[in-house]
């Protein structure tokens, strides 16, 4: 007794097996976490380094390489990038995605350690943090207002949200963006300090003396204790104003006298505005196994609550949720999985127009779809779009087995045999066939367990979910769906009602003339087979031709309500020079329709980089898409001067919101000199192809700097070390922190500076003073000599070479890959010696998921190839069955052409996908005509006959996938760029491939097939 058989004589038995199979999933589907993406990423270590006063070079040789070196042989690298700036070296370890976070920091640790005795002795130990996987803000709100200061918001930010967000349950920290820290700021008068014979360290010694938090103890008897509490600290700007910082002939002499005192700000480098008004930027980050949607819920409440304890005039404003985004995404493909549910419904109704025999494969949806979390909680995979992408996709894949096995039982009650009979003969017939189509499309994913790119991992989450939904319905069709045959469907002599029965008719006689044509043209092709070949010649060249001309890309733009600029002023220029061009653009930009507010941070990573967000009404309230947004705004900039304006989209899958689609790399071991001027040649190159746009270049000779050269035997004989001289330009010209002060609960900085008139001009230098041995006050001139030169910005490693990054956007018209690929063919065309190319980000992982999804696609046909041929033991039969590929990627390549989409990471999969579902049909029909042999028929009568026995399944199959799919292909909102293009590929490639299928793979079967066939290379049963 085979298993279907024990299934239909003991129902209850195949019921508990599928009641089973939804509790496990039930149970599991509420512990499974909720995400954006699966959780895929490359762990990052940045190392932080303070050599303050140290050039950019000087950092470089001294800093950045030794420790480079010693972080070369750290298990599980990727890459290493750094730069060096003046006072600072900033190193980032990108790990391989299998490197654990914690590891690979402790790791890093240890290896610091060995070198920091060969670091200089005034190099401060290096800072080590962990970029984690999610630190894009779960939610962003700002707070802004017309009546106070970015001073006075930095401190309302902190003592009415932050506080409050952070202890919210699932969050991991709150971040703040340009804000304005509170500093208590003495501005040097450099002539007034000459005038009184004094210096700077005069002035840093008595705050330092006069300002300070001592416990002066207590009193004590036999019975009591007091404590005394000596108020030595200040916290006023008339306190510090009244310092002395000496006396000399009677005369007091005090800061007031030398320097202007008041209450203003740690940095005006840096600075937050929305719609030109001051503001501060708050993220709140989630904890990895936080529920987005939750927390977002819980933050926005918590807002709700601080909002009316704000003073007056603050307002708040949400300008990004993620867990909105994350939400609307869900509920869009939630709706796609109802829809795809009833389409369903609809083709299998139609063509068996009974409501129980619609039934039958209908049960096998919730239960697929509910049991596959058993798989994903198994496997520790989330729910995220990527799972519930797979979910709607296999709405259509899932009935497909059970459709197959109730039409052939269906065929025999209608030859007139019992449902029971006909259940127990149907599903013998065709329970290698199942087991065959369902193991077919579940080995078609397994290349992508070896996918060692992050893009790669993302998927496997997609095709597992996919897979694992695909075996249980298989699973279903061979036990519960013979069961409810049997018991479920009538004799084909029952009665039927006259208006039903006509339009019963009428349907059953459409289907029938649609066979009756079809096995007419089929067996016309078996007679021509060259026809037949031609077809496939034209599929093979036609599908090459499309692939080639689609535009290529890692993942296609979704519309998530953001366009970002980069704004980048000349070399030497602050945020004063950046204000007065940027709010103007402000203004214009918020007139474009559908732009919400701006939201610009000046001073990003050095005083002349501004980053804005646009961000734009929700995308239900708009009636323009992102895209035409996008182009509009770069329009706008384009008639703007005075800075360099680079726009770009929110990268995809995840990865860093500023990420530009094309970063190459150019290393070089020539000088730094020498890599400028190779990538100069670049850029040029890259500005000329035509393929690229807003291309900026990091490396640039232009950033203008004094350098100081002392004279130590003059410095040696007036008694004046170098440290001083040092000391001295750094706090008038840099600003010092000297001490700290109290307002509040906290503590801020204390910082000594010259006035913004005495430190304009190069030439101010010269008039700094210092004392000498004897007293006597000797001009800084007269010690050091100063040169003004040209220098770069910041120097770049990767992979221990020097490097220069260019970025770029691909021109209307070209996908990520097409313009990569031509602006790296001209580049090599240049023959630069010692260059050496690389790429980060979106042009990195494009490369390397674009050459792996190929080898996953070619190791896919072979897995599929391999199991084809244990299943039929047959070297040849498996041919005939993969040769129906080419006419599904025709279909589904016609398709991305026709409505305007690329070839992506999200198409490429569909294709995966599109090879194992094509593939069910050529087994369908090679299964069926190797039996027809088996009975004695000939095989071109053999080729017939299956053809024309298996053109109602394949059609109701085809029928219900492409239905099934057609929600993913129209689909609209959040995340509906990604589910379009994968729903294309399977309407099309199915739509179209089932067709040539049809009428080639009769033929191919005729000709590739053995001319004998031995019965115990057919299996009959299970």
């Amino acid at each position: 007794m085979f298993f279907s058989e024990l299934c239909i004589k003991r129902p209850v038995f195949a019921t508990v097996l599928s009641l089973i199979v939804i509790m496990l999933g039930g149970v599991s589907m509420e512990r499974l976490s909720l995400r954006e993406y699966p959780f895929v990423t490359k762990p990052t270590v940045n190392i932080s380094t303070v050599y303050i006063g140290a050039s950019a070079d000087i950092v470089e040789t001294q800093v950045t390489t030794p420790i480079e070196e010693v972080l070369a042989g750290t298990e599980g690298i990727d890459y290493i990038s750094s730069q060096s700036r003046p006072g600072l070296s900033q190193i980032n370890v990108t790990f391989k995605s299998d490197q654990d976070i914690e590891d690979a920091a402790s790791n890093v640790r240890d290896r610091l350690a060995r070198v920091q005795r060969r670091l200089p002795r005034e190099v401060l130990p290096p800072t080590v943090y962990k970029q984690e996987a999610d630190s894009m803000p779960i939610v962003l709100v700002v707070a802004k207002s017309s009546r106070h200061t970015q001073e006075e918001l930095y401190d309302i930010g902190r003592d009415y949200v932050i506080d409050r967000l952070q202890i919210i349950d699932g969050v991991s920290d709150v971040s703040m963006y340009g804000g304005r820290e509170p500093a208590m700021r003495i501005w040097i008068d450099r002539q007034a300090l000459i005038g009184y014979q004094l210096t700077v360290q005069d002035v840093e010694a008595a705050i330092r003396r006069e300002n300070v938090d001592i416990p002066a103890g207590r009193i004590e008897n036999f019975s009591t204790e007091i404590t005394i509490f000596s108020k030595t600290s200040l916290n006023r700007p008339e306190q510090f104003e009244d310092i002395v910082v000496t006396k000399r002939d009677g005369v007091i002499i005090r800061i007031k006298d030398v320097a202007r005192v008041e209450l203003g700000s740690s940095d005006t480098r840096s600075f937050i505005m929305i719609d030109n008004l001051p503001a501060l930027g708050m993220g709140v980050r989630a904890q990895s196994v936080a529920n987005p949607l939750q927390l977002s819920d819980a933050v926005l409440k918590e807002l709700d609550a601080i909002r009316k304890v704000l003073p007056e005039g603050v307002t708040l404003e949400v300008t990004s949720n993620l867990g909105e985004t994350i939400r609307d995404s869900i509920d869009n493909v939630y709706s796609a999985l109802i829809e795809a549910i009833v389409l369903v419904v609809l083709v299998i109704f139609v063509f068996l127009r009974s409501v129980r025999a619609t039934l039958i494969p209908l049960v096998t949806i919730p239960i697929s779809i509910i049991g596959v979390h058993a798989f994903m909680f198994w496997w520790g995979f989330s729910m995220n779009t990527l799972t519930l992408l797979a979910m709607v996709l296999g709405i259509g894949i899932v009935v497909d087995d059970a459709i197959v096995v109730l039409e052939n039982i269906y065929r025999h009650i209608e030859e007139g045999k019992t449902p029971r009979e006909a259940a127990i003969i149907g599903a013998k017939e065709i329970f290698f066939a199942i087991i065959a189509m369902t193991l077919t499309l579940a080995a078609v994913y397994a290349p992508l367990g070896f996918a060692e790119g992050d893009t790669g991992k993302l998927f496997i989450e997609f095709a597992l979910t996919l897979a694992g939904a695909v075996l249980i319905s298989g699973f279903v069709a061979i036990s519960l769906t013979p069961m409810m045959c049997a018991h479920l469907l009538k004799a084909h002599n029952a009665a039927k009602t006259s208006l039903w029965s006509s339009l019963s008719e009428k349907i059953e006689a459409w289907i029938t003339w649609w066979a009756e044509g079809y096995a007419r043209i089929g067996g016309w092709f078996i007679d021509h087979r060259f026809m037949a070949l031609g077809l496939m010649l034209f599929a093979i060249l036609g599908a090459a031709y499309m692939v080639f001309e689609l535009p290529k890309e890692l993942a296609p733009y979704e519309d998530n309500d953001r366009v970002m600029i980069m704004a980048i002023g000349p070399e030497g220029s602050n945020i004063n020079y950046a204000e007065k061009y940027l709010k103007n653009l402000t203004n214009e930009l918020n007139e474009i329709p559908g732009v919400r507010l701006v939201f610009a941070i000046y001073g990003v990573t050095n005083v002349n980089f501004h980053r804005f967000t646009v961000l734009l009404d929700p995308i239900k309230e708009r009636e323009v898409s992102q895209e035409d947004v996008y182009k509009q705004i770069r329009e706008v900039v384009k008639r703007h001067t005075g800075l360099i304006y680079l726009v770009s989209q929110m990268a995809p899958l995840g990865q860093s919101r500023n990420a530009r689609p094309i970063h190459i790399v150019l290393r070089s071991s020539a000088d730094i000199e020498g890599l400028a001027e190779k990538a100069d040649q670049v850029v040029d190159v890259m500005n000329k192809s035509g393929v690229v746009n807003a291309v900026n270049l990091d490396l640039k000779l232009n950033k203008p700097q004094v350098e100081i050269f002392y004279n130590r035997a003059m410095m040696a004989d007036a008694g004046v070390p170098v440290e001083t001289v040092s000391r001295t330009l750094e706090t008038l010209f840099g600003g010092r922190v000297v001490t700290e002060f109290q307002r509040g609960t906290r503590k801020y900085d204390v910082l000594v500076q010259t006035e913004l008139g005495d430190r304009m001009d190069p030439r101010d230098i010269d008039e700094v003073y210092l004392r000498a041995d004897d007293g006597s006050f000797i001009a800084i001139q007269d010690i050091v000599t100063q040169r003004e030169t040209i220098v770069p910005r910041e120097i770049t490693h990767f992979n221990k070479l020097r490097a220069a990054q260019i970025t770029a956007v691909p021109a209307d018209g070209y996908g990520l890959g097409d313009a990569l690929s031509k602006v790296v063919s001209d580049i090599q065309a240049l023959n630069i010696d010692d260059l050496e190319i690389d790429y980060i980000g979106q042009s990195r992982e494009y490369v390397t998921a674009g050459n792996e999804i190929y080898v996953t696609m070619l190791l896919s046909l072979m897995f599929i190839y391999l199991v084809l041929a244990a299943q039929f033991e047959s070297f040849r039969d498996p041919i005939i069955i993969l040769l129906s590929s080419p006419f599904a990627i025709f279909g589904a390549s016609l398709l991305l052409l026709i409505f305007g989409k690329s070839i992506s990471i999200y198409s490429q999969i569909g294709m995966i996908t599109l090879v194992g579902l094509i593939s069910k049909h050529g087994i369908m029909l090679v299964d069926t005509a190797n039996r027809l042999r088996l009975q004695g028929v000939s095989k071109a009568d053999a080729a017939k006959q299956a053809s024309l026995q298996r053109f109602r399944p394949i059609l109701m199959t085809t029928g219900a996938m492409v239905l099934g799919s057609l929600p993913l292909a129209l689909a609209t909102g959040a995340g509906a760029a990604s589910r379009s293009q994968i729903g294309w590929v399977v309407v099309g490639g199915l739509a179209i491939g089932t067709i040539f299928t049809l009428l080639v793979t009769p033929v191919l079967y005729t000709m590739i097939s053995k001319e004998t066939l031995k019965p115990d290379t057919v299996v009959t049963g299970g």
